[in-house]
């Protein structure tokens, strides 16, 4: 049901605030039911929305800026629409997005939901023909978001275009900087990517790099009894550089495991011969910024056999 509109400021966290936000957006007649909270904190929510008159299916973000500096609502909603119109990659659409905050003290993003089920959900549920075909699936869409070019490496900006666009190594190095807050695994990670800078030097071409393909970002449903991929989601960390990265975490993850991923992705993309040699420098990236929040003994494991295959020494994530 329809709550009021309050005289003061409600709460980002509550359902006043998600039901003001597509009151804005889609109209103050509609009737706006909160069907799921994905996340519900007091700075950051992420929740499914239902709306008749008209008839939608949304997903309504609201933030507070300063829990994920990383975080630009507005290059998010930039990226999904250059997806959407110069790609055969399926997406979400954006309704709106406002960062000004002139309103209210919160920006935010309203996109259409995807129906479906994650790689997540269904994997488990899938025998390994299935899953292979899901998974040719997965690397011909990644294949494909590489086809969008740009000028330079380095962060996408509101209008699309890269901001303060570099060479792929310093990129590489700006990326690190901006991705990983424990000051000795920085120091790692620059210190690698000085060390084998010289496998970078044939690397000119930036593309768009997701860097978040993960399995609850990949939706699908079934169509005759099989696999079909409907949707890529959260463009949140996604920015201009080498796709090698999207193909060496994808290849990381063990829902990807296998040879399928890069059948799909050469069938629309090239791979170089050096990717080999770059790709666990690229995975130690990932392993780094994912232990900023999540270390856990599988994911020292993990590190564990990039630094080996980079030949240094053992970097202990807790």
């Amino acid at each position: 049901m329809n709550l009021p509109l309050t005289s003061g400021t409600p709460s980002l966290s509550s359902e006043t605030a998600v039901i003001e936000v597509v009151r804005q957006v889609v109209g103050t007649r509609t009737v706006i039911r909160v069907n799921h909270w994905h996340v519900r904190r007091e700075n950051y929510v992420v929740a499914s929305v239902e709306t008749q008159q008209p008839a939608l299916r949304l997903i309504v973000k609201l933030e507070v800026p300063g829990e994920r500096p990383n975080r630009h609502l507005d290059a998010m909603a930039a990226i999904a629409r250059l997806v959407r119109s110069q790609t055969s990659v399926p997406t979400f659409d954006v309704v709106a997005v406002d960062t000004t905050r002139q309103q209210w003290p919160w920006e935010y993003l309203v996109v259409t939901e995807l129906a479906g089920l994650t790689w997540m959900e269904l994997y488990p549920r899938l025998q390994s023909e299935a899953r292979e075909g899901g998974q040719r699936q997965i690397g011909r869409a990644a294949g494909q978001l590489h086809s969008l070019r740009f000028k330079s490496f380095g962060q996408i900006g509101p209008d699309g275009s890269v901001i303060d666009g570099t060479a792929v190594l310093p990129a590489l190095r700006r990326r690190a900087q901006q991705r990983l807050t424990n000051p000795r695994h920085l120091a790692v990670m620059l210190e690698t990517l000085e060390t084998h800078k010289d496998l970078f030097a044939g690397l000119s071409t930036p593309t768009l790099c997701h860097e978040d393909l993960n399995p609850n970002n990949l939706v699908f449903t079934i169509r005759d009894g099989q696999p079909e991929l409907v949707g890529i989601l959260d463009f949140e960390s996604a920015w201009a550089s080498t796709g090698e990265s999207d193909l060496a975490r994808l290849e990381f993850w063990w829902m990807m495991a296998g040879t399928a991923i890069r059948q799909g992705y050469s069938d629309v993309a090239a791979v170089a011969a050096e990717y080999l040699v770059r790709r666990p420098l690229l995975q130690l990236l990932w392993c780094l910024e994912y232990a900023e929040h999540h270390a856990s003994v599988e994911h020292q494991a993990l590190t564990n056999g990039v630094c080996a295959e980079l030949g240094v020494p053992e970097i202990q994530l807790g």
